[in-house]
């Protein structure tokens, strides 16, 4: 039996996610029409050293985004249909107070004593897993900017430290993701930019760190 529970419906996330390099970071950024920047620090949350929850597949972390805090839940979303490079998974996102993230990442409340819906999909789906034993197990930090492009191709583009170590990341959230798969690459064969698929969460690469 699965130890993570039968999904209800939730939102998905569905995203491409392609490995840049710094020349091709920087080739974008000059390229689309800038939206916003957002410096992002990506909390993370499981049990060491066997991290139970992200061997299921579960994701969780709270991030401090300019000051406003998101509490968010991934899982596996079985059965997903993807296009090739496609991540499929069930999100669940709300906002918390600057004393809820306060506490919560100072170990002083439990995340599933949230009253919100990543909180629940906690409860209900990973109740199997160690749960009163989740704890913050460090951090990753994130320059984000969100750009346009022709056609209405929008990117984030992600600047990324873990450890002594640099990366650079184009996402694209989409709901149509053969179309924006095509302007995908027609963006980057006018950039002539290489283009990488990259398979691994930020949450993986930072566990590998660890």
């Amino acid at each position: 039996m699965s130890i993570i529970g039968r999904m209800s419906r939730a939102p998905l996330e569905k995203e491409f996610k392609f490995r840049l390099t710094p020349a091709s970071y920087a080739a974008l950024t000059r390229a689309g029409t800038p939206l916003k920047k957002e410096a992002q620090t990506n909390h993370y949350f499981d049990v060491r050293p066997a991290l139970p929850f992200a061997r299921s597949g579960t994701g969780i972390r709270i991030r401090n985004q300019d000051g406003v805090y998101f509490f968010t839940v991934k899982m596996p979303s079985p059965g997903a249909r993807k296009a090739k490079g496609l991540s499929v998974k069930r999100e669940w996102e709300c906002r918390l107070t600057s004393a809820q993230a306060a506490a919560a990442l100072r170990g002083k409340r439990p995340l599933t004593s949230f009253a919100n819906a990543p909180a629940r999909a906690l409860a209900k789906h990973a109740k199997l897993l160690p749960l009163e034993k989740l704890k913050r197990i460090g951090q990753m930090k994130n320059l984000r900017r969100t750009v346009t492009f022709a056609g209405g191709l929008k990117l984030e583009l992600d600047k990324f430290t873990i450890g002594k170590k640099v990366f650079y990341e184009a996402e694209c959230e989409t709901k149509k993701p053969l179309a924006d798969e095509k302007k995908i690459k027609a963006l980057w064969k006018m950039l002539k930019l290489p283009l990488h698929v990259e398979r691994r969460s930020k949450l993986a690469r930072f566990l590998k760190s660890l």
